[in-house]
């Protein structure tokens, strides 16, 4: 069984101390590339500590801190004294105005050079264990390529001839060796306490097995391409094996398959299973994205975050940059990417419109349909928002007020309100309401009435809108002498004159007066005819 992935095997031990010497392939030494020990602080166990203050810092800085990866310490002051461990750290020798300390184990060691001119000066040793590097194992591989995990920031490589090196990204190294064999791998790193190394060795080797692995699927989507011995097949219910030029099979993953693939290698006489194939399906490489939406203060945006296993990105056909946000309107837009492995990926992204300034109002007609009491319901985030906001009122195109809640006059007799709303700069709405027609009339009267007792129309009665006050009503004959007078709205006329005797039949004429919420009067004149 051969497995091919994307993670290392662990077949050997692991060594972080030390490169491994090169080994022979086919009698020729594969020698690492030459770099000198600058590039290798392991190469020195030395980390040298000068004191480069003049004698004013020496009098009134007398305590040093020294962080270091070497157990071997130099320390230097420029004054000649005398050299004393207080702790378990081994002077090895002191050299004039230098001090060589050996460190037998990580930790906290205390020194102090005596001095009685100049004071003095204390020096506080921390031994630190070396960070590793290299998070995957001394590896095996029946292939000529692999990938090896690592931590890298800013540092150097030593890759050794035969070797081609391809980072990934910070954490993943993908190996790829021109010949079988052993090689040692070292990284070279710097952080804020000194430089150190690690290493990794891969042995590459040539696998026994009936197959070649010609091509590996790198992205997903991809098949992959395998040579196999004369007689033998590939057959597999994960992909879907054909035949090739020559004795190479083309395999693509089935839809279906998920994870791993399985691909057996069977005799093709007998069709009995030969070896088998493992493959792990490549995983897609997802893009880190925020999508923000499109509001009246700021236009909406994507931000892609920054992402080492991306290497291009495109925004409906450009190419953007990570760690950027880029403007855009609301609306659908697509966005593409590939990888560092060449794979390419797509997703369609909606910027949405949102936390918009919506202008709203009501109106309120007054009876006589002659002017509007107006509500500002203007919202911001679907909640009230007034504040530093500028309004315009139109009464048929005409701008007639930029109060608040302003009574508007209307002059037509039907008429259109608009409402336009702005905080100045980038918030801005309209709402316009059509077909403002006046109420139908607050005072509604019969032209007639028969007050003889039969049920029917004996009360000549005035319906008026309950809004109205101070109700008035007054019936005259036809020679201007009044008959009959009410302020009650809710009686009538019963067709006598003031109570006592009937009024004859014939025209009469009334006058009903009311006011309505503002104070304006309201008032109905008109003639009515009387029927016995």
């Amino acid at each position: 069984l051969v497995v091919f992935d994307n993670q290392l095997g662990e077949k050997t031990s692991h060594d972080n101390t030390a490169p491994h010497p090169q080994e022979k392939i086919d009698n020729k030494p594969q020698p690492l590339s030459t770099k000198s020990n600058a590039d290798n602080p392991d190469k020195d166990s030395e980390t040298r500590i000068e004191e480069k203050t003049d004698k004013k810092d020496i009098n009134t800085a007398k305590h040093r801190e020294i962080h270091t990866y070497s157990s071997k310490v130099i320390l230097r002051s420029d004054k000649t004294g005398t050299w004393i461990s207080k702790s378990e750290a081994e002077i090895i020798k002191t050299i004039q105005n230098e001090c060589v300390v050996y460190c037998p184990e990580y930790g906290k060691y205390e020194m102090v050079c005596l001095n009685d001119d100049e004071g003095s000066i204390y020096y506080d040793i921390h031994y630190l264990e070396k960070p590793h590097i290299f998070t995957s194992k001394d590896t095996t591989v029946d292939a000529l390529e692999c990938r090896i995990s690592c931590k890298t920031k800013h540092g150097t490589w030593q890759v050794p001839e035969g070797i081609k090196l391809k980072a990934l990204n910070n954490n993943t190294i993908q190996l790829y060796a021109q010949n079988f064999g052993r090689y040692v791998i070292i990284r070279t790193e710097k952080d804020s306490v000194d430089r150190f190394s690690d290493t990794i060795a891969v042995h590459f080797i040539a696998s026994d097995s009936n197959f070649r692995l010609i091509k590996r699927p790198c992205c997903p989507g991809n098949s992959a391409v395998v040579a196999v011995d004369k007689g033998i097949v590939p057959k597999s219910n994960d992909m879907t094996c054909v035949k090739r030029d020559g004795d190479e099979y083309e395999l693509t993953f089935k839809p279906s398959a998920s994870g791993k693939a399985i691909c057996n290698i069977v005799d093709e006489k007998s069709g009995k299973q030969i070896d088998t194939i493992v493959f792990v399906m490549p995983e897609k490489t997802d893009l880190n994205y925020e999508l923000h939406p499109h509001t009246c203060k700021n236009n909406g945006s994507v931000y892609v975050k920054d992402d080492h296993d991306i290497a291009e990105i495109y925004m409906d056909g450009e190419k953007v940059e990570a760690e950027k946000h880029i403007d855009l309107e609301a609306g659908n837009y697509m966005l593409t990417w590939k990888d560092t492995r060449g794979c390419n990926d797509s997703s369609e992204i909606t910027i949405n419109q949102a936390d918009i300034l919506n202008a709203d109002f009501d109106l309120e007609i007054s009876l006589d349909g002659f002017s509007a009491r107006t509500t500002n319901l203007t919202n911001y985030a679907d909640q009230p928002y007034f504040d530093n906001l500028y309004y315009e009122w139109y009464v048929n195109e005409n701008l007639q007020s930029t109060a608040k809640e302003p009574e508007l006059q209307l002059d037509e007799l039907i008429n259109s309100v608009k409402l336009y709303v702005t905080d100045g700069k980038l918030c801005r709405d309209s709402l316009v309401i059509n077909n403002i027609k006046p109420d139908q009339s607050p005072i509604r009267v019969p032209n007639f009435f028969t007050p003889n007792n039969d049920g029917y129309f004996d009360q000549f009665e005035v319906l008026i809108d309950s809004r109205l006050t101070d109700f008035k009503a007054i019936i005259t004959s036809r020679s201007g002498q009044t008959v009959y007078k009410w302020t009650d709205a809710s009686k009538g006329w019963d067709g006598k004159i003031f109570g006592q005797e009937n009024a004859s039949e014939g025209v009469y004429f009334y006058i009903i007066q009311a006011y309505d919420s503002t104070g304006r009067a309201i008032e109905k004149r008109g003639t009515l005819q009387l029927i016995r």
